[in-house]
């Protein structure tokens, strides 16, 4: 199960737990105090998913930079210093200069971060055509 579907609850847990042990372990024990194997039995499953949403959000947390594919988490504020650095940085100067790596992927050119998928008209058609409810 990837982490990423909008699965909830006891099955957005266990994807998690299955897909990305090692960053949720590391967050429950430094960020909470407690070990994710405690699930179910020390904290209950409600709580835990719901610590486990405030990690998705959290930028700065080693199960949102796992989810999100990064190299290492960043604080929000990094992410804004790093862009006002290379505004300030390309205001400065007569060539474009490259920009501070960032953690995540490199997406120029690619669609979500893989390589680009060419497909035909009549594929295109067949994914936007409305699927009936019935």
């Amino acid at each position: 199960m990837d982490a990423g579907d909008a699965a909830g609850g006891i099955l957005g847990l266990l994807g998690l737990v299955e897909d990305h042990p090692e960053p949720l372990a590391r967050d429950f024990r430094e960020r909470f105090g407690l070990s994710y194997l405690d699930i179910g039995y020390g904290i209950v499953y409600i709580e835990a998913w719901h610590l486990c949403k405030s990690l998705l959000k959290d930028p700065s947390s080693w199960l949102h930079a796992s989810v999100a594919g990064w190299d290492h988490p960043v604080s929000r504020e990094w992410i804004i210093l790093a862009q006002s650095f290379d505004l300030a940085h390309a205001a400065a100067s007569k060539h474009r200069p490259k920009a501070m790596p960032r953690p995540w992927p490199d997406t120029k050119n690619k669609i979500g971060g893989k390589k680009t998928v060419r497909r035909s008209i009549e594929d295109v058609r067949a994914i936007l055509r409305p699927q009936s409810t019935t």
